[in-house]
């Protein structure tokens, strides 16, 4: 990163906001999508299935929390590399509480 920087001649808060713009479109994309499915795959005559904004909001709220924590998490390590392995291992616990709420 602070190879990065140094060649485009950024701050780090602009290397930190076009970080968090370039992955929240996936983020929101995303949400987008995965609301329109569960609507399409749940509905159902009765219109008594929970509203596809709420699990949109909250898929866009866990999304940007999961970008915060992997910056957090990028931090801790020196190798690039190693942190994306221990990454791993630790986005995979509130992943996995996650999806068993939403199930």
């Amino acid at each position: 990163m602070l190879e990065t920087l140094r060649i485009m001649s950024m701050s780090r808060s602009a290397y930190t906001l076009s970080y968090f713009f370039s992955q929240g479109i996936f983020v929101v994309i995303s949400g987008f999508i995965l609301s329109v499915c569960f609507e399409f795959v749940y509905a159902n005559p009765m219109k008594d299935s929970a509203n596809p904004s709420v699990l949109f909001v909250g898929t866009i709220l866990y999304g940007l929390a999961l970008m915060s924590l992997s910056m957090v998490i990028t931090t801790i390590f020196t190798d690039s590399k190693l942190s994306a392995q221990a990454g791993m291992f630790v986005l995979l616990l509130p992943t996995s509480v996650y999806l068993f709420c939403i199930s």
